[in-house]
């Protein structure tokens, strides 16, 4: 599965569930909603970041250093 399509099929998902609940009636109000939407008010892109805590270790959960069984 591409995790890029299965985030934008939530989003599409979460914004139908979100304007299902909308009725604005006032066109300016729905302007100004609509593009707060379409700019991702509500789904705002994903941070990505290192662990501050990672450490470079061994290999298969075998501490650093130690051999592999023979």
């Amino acid at each position: 599965m591409d995790v890029f399509e299965l985030r934008e099929r939530v989003i599409s998902d979460y914004r139908d569930f979100v304007t299902s609940f909308m009725s604005i009636k006032d066109p300016r109000v729905d302007e100004v909603v609509q593009r707060e939407l379409a700019e991702g008010l509500l789904w705002p892109e994903p941070r990505i970041a290192l662990n501050p805590a990672y450490a470079e270790g061994g290999v298969g959960g075998r501490p650093r250093g130690q051999r592999c069984p023979r």
